[in-house]
């Protein structure tokens, strides 16, 4: 990605905010692709979804800001602070209970 910024014309002039409307959209066409089972399909639009989140995360790098290596930290705390049924003592034995137990997390 450091590449395609320094050495394309289209990707250079790209900034966080122009890249809102193609994030939605490799969203929606991964959830068609899931929808349609097609497993071809199912890894282009994976693809898609996660090369809007390197290009970012480049962006943002670029900008002193953070980088990819903070962007999974973040999200690998916010799994084990989501999940006290697998990472910790805490037992919650059925969907129902994660579910609440998530929200609650969540609102915290």
């Amino acid at each position: 990605m450091a590449r395609l910024r320094a050495d394309c014309p289209w990707d250079k002039k790209q900034s966080n905010h122009s890249l809102i409307p193609y994030a939605i959209e490799e969203a929606y066409e991964l959830g068609e692709a899931v929808q349609s089972d097609d497993d071809e399909d199912i890894k282009g639009e994976l693809g898609d979804v996660l090369l809007q989140v390197v290009f970012h995360c480049q962006m943002y790098a670029e900008q002193g800001r953070f980088d990819m290596c903070d962007v999974i930290t973040t999200l690998q705390e916010k799994l084990i602070r989501r999940h006290p049924h697998v990472f910790e003592a805490e037992t919650l034995t059925d969907e129902a209970a994660v579910k609440a137990r998530w929200d609650e997390i969540k609102a915290e």
